[in-house]
């Protein structure tokens, strides 16, 4: 007779000793994976909360008092509600298949985008426009586009006012085609995409240099995350989505732009290079313009790190190291303006010197104009723009002044 193995037994000790490893085992990697789920929650939940706070509003970062300083005729809600609207929906972007992105439609109290993608100004501007007026398309970056003012205190709404003045017989519509973040390329590649479309004006004005130098390397804002998409990884888009890996990757690009602009690697040869890129932008928007027959206006716009006492801005109170991803825009600007006085860039109206020698602040946040400066850069555009547009120049006699020279 064989002789019972109790060990080996259903339900004996050595069965029951086996489960019981088994279910420690699952026990203690449950709690792992549980703990490291529950981690990585935690983690998400704080880049998450800090994702918003790198890119705060002026009010966070600077405090309501210097907020109402700087627009002085305005109350504390109206000075909160632009502010929200503008680094809220303002800030906001849509994809375009040609300029890779623009300002989507957006309807507030202060700011206020249409459908075609501009800025609208004091008043509502019908599109297409109407074909009985003089047309002129505005196009820039955020400065452009007017970060931190109202509809109508922007650059291109203070055109559209000081044309209808100066031109007589005329109707003149002036659109804002600025887009926060955008630099010559992409500027080419909207005013392209308009004329394409059959929308062609009368004359195209093109606001640069902020932008050129911060965007040094020649790729547009959020190129790494097309450029994600159009990869084999985009099938970890999941992952990639997360508040965790957001916030990894705009340190680590916040860092290398940081490092980019102020190390030994970018010097007089990379702002040469971008002066080179923006004069091959410029060329290729000319050719496209004479052909469609648009009258264009190229303006180096100021900039509060070249030719301006900081000690008299109102947000960097003398902290250079304070413009961020501007920080190579003093060299550049130095490079730039060497390049106008030989021609180098052609005909522009250079306004680098603007701000020279007055120590009042012209910023609602650290590069943003206020809306006294954003007139008074419109009234030199509008000088320089009234003898090229169709149409008689009306009693206030503007004067076209020597682009060329700084």
């Amino acid at each position: 007779m064989t002789k019972r193995d109790p060990e080996n037994e259903p339900g004996g000790p050595g069965r029951t000793g086996g489960a019981t490893a088994l279910a420690r085992w699952y026990a203690a990697t449950a709690i792992a994976v549980l703990n490291g789920l529950l981690l990585l929650a935690l983690l998400n939940l704080a880049a998450w909360w800090a994702l918003p706070r790198a890119r705060s509003s002026p009010i966070q970062r600077y405090g309501i008092e210097k907020m109402l300083r700087a627009h002085p005729d305005r109350s504390e809600a109206e000075v909160r509600q632009i502010v929200e609207e503008s680094f809220g929906e303002g800030m906001r972007l849509e994809f375009h298949p040609a300029a890779l992105f623009r300002s989507p439609e957006t309807s507030g109290r202060f700011v206020n985008v249409h459908a075609a993608g501009f800025r609208q100004g004091s008043e509502p501007l019908p599109w297409p426009p109407a074909p009985d007026v003089i047309v002129v398309f505005v196009f820039g970056g955020s400065t452009a586009f007017g970060l931190g003012v109202a509809d109508g205190e922007t650059i291109a709404s203070a055109l559209q006012t000081i044309l209808g003045e100066s031109l007589t017989g005329r109707s003149v519509s002036v659109y804002n085609f600025g887009v926060p973040a955008f630099f010559s390329s992409q500027e080419l590649a909207l005013f392209s995409d308009l004329l394409r479309r059959g929308h062609v004006p009368d004359a195209a004005v093109f606001v640069d240099g902020l932008n050129e130098f911060a965007l040094a390397g020649g790729d547009p804002e959020f190129s790494t995350r097309f450029r994600h998409m159009m990869s084999a990884k985009s099938r970890f888009d999941w992952a990639y989505a997360m508040p965790l890996a957001q916030w990894m990757l705009r340190q680590r690009v916040e860092r290398a732009e940081w490092e980019s602009g102020t190390g030994s690697g970018w010097g007089r040869d990379g702002a040469e290079a971008v002066l080179s890129r923006w004069r091959a932008n410029r060329m290729m928007i000319e050719a496209i313009a004479d052909r469609a027959g648009v009258a264009t206006l190229f303006v180096w716009q100021p900039v509060p790190g070249f030719a301006y006492d900081l000690k008299c801005h109102l947000f960097l109170e003398g902290d250079q190291g304070r413009l961020g991803e501007h920080i190579r825009s003093p060299l550049g600007y130095e490079v730039a303006e060497e390049w106008v006085r030989r021609g180098a860039l052609g005909e522009v109206l250079w306004l680098g010197r603007l701000q020279e020698g007055r120590c009042e602040n012209f910023y609602v946040d650290a590069v943003h104009y206020t809306p006294g400066f954003s007139r008074e850069i419109a009234e030199r555009i509008a000088a320089a723009l009234v003898p090229v547009l169709p149409g008689p120049v009306g009693p206030a006699g503007l004067v076209s002044q020597n682009l060329a020279a700084p």
